[in-house]
């Protein structure tokens, strides 16, 4: 290998290697380990100076330089330079003589002891600050990607595709030709403006796909764009956009995410493109701190399909038009719930009949809203010195009447009775279960529940595991190999990623079925799900019990 071959090598070692050092600590452990082998194997055969050698290739490497990344000779001053080569050995080396001592070179969380020379000072200052800057990145804390920034650039992205394209078909054209490089230098200082914005398509230096391609490319962008932009406005409504939108926004995040993943795949692109790998990374922490579990695109196994760009971005426009719909819901029924303590306050002062009609026609606005007169803030809302000091005519109204059936506590009997009163559904799951038990994962146990489900069932034990957020999963191992255990669920939209994965592994040991439970857990929701997704596995255990 002569000296331009080996210089090309290193480059294209940092260009491919580099960015993903960042973002990996098996990549950074691997390298570490490789590094330290090839350093012993060049020294002990063949005599190689192996400091003065990095000095000199990086010295040469640098005077080639960096080429510029942006169409029409504009540098892209966001696109940072790429690291020296070998720095902490180059750091520590010093003069010719002196002294040699060991410093210890971090690359990543891995740390690999370098032989240096140097004098007693310099390899002082060079041990000084290997130690500060390892405190400062134990100290940093994790910043989760910007998806503002996100939507931004990939808007960008998905602009500069179309721009790539219309410049082709405008070739032999120059009015247009004229009119699309005007449009490119627009888009390029915006680029330019906006940070760690790459158009990788506008770089002439390289050979760009087909217009076919870049054209799918530029939909998936906008697809992550409108992804991104769906789940900032479902996080700025809080809990007025309810668990439900939350989880779906997620999902298709992880869908447009993963199916750019696989379109870019068709470029020279050798590293991960930067909005593609943030959205991937915040996806896996925030799924995990809000224990949302994700049943598809998280994995390379279970890739996205780039010509579903079109149908994520509806989509993402109808998940949209529901959460506002059910936000200004929300508003009508606060305004409706504020109405009726305001005039609840009145009727308390001075018992005038028009604030006890207003009462009424509060409860008649919330009912149209969906809100029953059940439910617990009207119940709160309305005392019943209130409802006692109302007219006779107005007291016989079906909605001040539910709020005392729903104050009225259950007759002996009756609660039994309500029980009891199951759908075929749960009794044909009960004829697989019942007298053994069940294991669930996720979310805080409730006694209620439990009880609800052993006597729906007729289950010997409901055993709800906790487990911390980061914590580790063994606690689910005991539970779910038990000879008695029937099933595992999984309540998807409280379990982290990791959980549910080990609960399903554990299952899978066991020999026991696993079951995801997207609605709920009340024994209505839970037999559909055991029905579904384990009925013909259960049928099969039952019959084999009864035959034994």
């Amino acid at each position: 290998m002569n000296e331009n071959e080996l210089l090309d090598l290193v480059r294209s070692l940092r260009e491919v290697i580099g960015p993903a050092m960042g973002r990996s600590l098996a990549l950074r452990r691997a390298a570490a380990l490789i590094g330290r082998l090839l350093i012993e194997e060049a020294e002990a055969n063949g005599g190689l100076i192996v400091k003065d050698e990095l000095n000199r290739i990086e010295h040469q490497y640098d005077r080639k330089g960096e080429p510029t990344e942006w169409d029409g000779g504009v540098a892209n001053e966001a696109t940072p330079a790429a690291p020296a080569l070998a720095e902490a050995p180059r750091a520590a080396a010093g003069g010719a003589g002196g002294t040699r001592g060991i410093v210890p070179l971090k690359i990543g969380d891995a740390v690999v002891p370098l032989s240096v020379a140097g004098t007693t000072e310099e390899i002082g200052r060079a041990r000084a600050a290997a130690s500060s800057a390892d405190e400062a990145e134990r100290e940093s804390p994790w910043t989760a990607p910007d998806l503002e920034l996100i939507e931004t650039r990939c808007r960008l992205k998905a602009r500069s595709c179309e721009l790539f394209v219309a410049r082709n078909a405008a070739a032999g054209d120059p009015e247009r030709m004229r009119a699309v490089h005007e449009s490119i230098s627009s888009v390029l200082r915006e680029a330019k403006a906006t940070r760690d914005c790459f158009l990788w398509v506008l770089w002439r230096e390289r050979e760009q796909p087909t217009d076919r391609a870049v054209s799918r490319i530029g939909r998936c962008y906008l697809a992550l764009a409108e992804a991104a932009a769906l789940m900032r406005r479902v996080d700025a409504a809080g809990e007025r956009a309810g668990d439900e939108a939350v989880a779906s926004a997620m999902q298709l995040l992880a869908e447009a995410d993963s199916a750019l993943r696989v379109a870019l795949s068709e470029t020279w692109l050798t590293v991960p493109d930067r909005d593609q790998d943030e959205t991937h990374l915040w996806l896996k922490h925030e799924t995990a701190w809000r224990r949302v579990f994700l049943e598809r695109y998280m994995t390379i196994s279970d890739p996205g399909d780039p010509a579903r760009a079109d149908d994520v971005i509806r989509e993402a426009s109808a998940i949209s038009e529901r959460v506002a719909k059910r936000i200004a819901s929300s508003k009508s029924v606060d305004s409706a719930l504020t109405k009726l303590r305001y005039h609840v306050n009145k009727a308390e002062a001075d018992a005038e009949e028009y604030h006890f009609e207003r009462i009424i026609a509060s409860l008649e606005a919330l009912a149209a809203l969906g809100v029953s007169a059940r439910d617990r803030r009207v119940v709160e809302a309305l005392p019943p010195a209130v409802i006692d000091a109302m007219p006779e005519r107005l007291r016989e109204h079906a909605a001040v009447q539910g709020v005392l059936s729903a104050r009225r506590k259950p007759t002996p009997g009756e609660e039994t009775v309500k029980e009891r009163a199951w759908s075929a559904r749960v009794q044909e799951a009960r004829g697989l279960v019942e007298g053994r038990s069940l294991v669930m994962v996720g979310g805080e146990p409730r006694n209620e529940a439990i009880e609800r489900l052993k006597r729906a069932f007729g289950l010997s034990r409901v055993e709800w595991v906790h487990l911390s957020e980061h914590g580790s999963s063994e606690g689910l191992r005991g539970p779910i190999s038990r000879p008695e255990t029937a099933a595992v669920l999984v309540l998807i939209k409280l379990t982290g990623h990791l959980h549910a994965e080990e609960a399903q592994r554990y299952a899978r040991s066991a020999g026991k079925p696993w079951i995801y439970l997207t609605a709920g857990y009340n024994p209505e929701q839970v037999a559909e799900a055991l029905l579904q997704q384990a009925g013909e596995r259960l049928r099969e255990v039952a019959n084999e019990r009864v035959v034994s």
